[in-house]
């Protein structure tokens, strides 16, 4: 299993225009351009039906909010600190 990492969310997105990735793990709370900022940006760019997109969050995240991913093409939302067996569980 080969994995790319990417450090912050222009980076992402960039690197999600170039390539197709099997899985995207992506965290909501990260400086300057957030992971809502790439969520909306790949649903404006019509991507985000191009990448398998598991979000990861240890902020508090209700019902309407897990709603709300899913209708913007989320895949799965993952509550950190994430277990490994469940990441693979989800992916597969």
């Amino acid at each position: 299993m080969k994995c790319t990492v990417a450090n912050d969310g222009l980076t992402g997105i960039s690197m999600m225009k170039k390539k197709s990735f099997d899985v995207v793990l992506l965290d909501i709370a990260m400086p300057d351009f957030t992971g809502m900022d790439v969520l909306k940006e790949l649903k404006e760019e019509d991507m985000i039906k191009n990448q398998k997109i598991i979000v990861l969050t240890a902020t508090v995240i209700n019902e309407e909010k897990i709603k709300k991913l899913k209708r913007m093409g989320v895949f799965a939302i993952e509550k950190k600190p994430a277990k490994v067996q469940s990441l693979i569980e989800v992916m597969t």
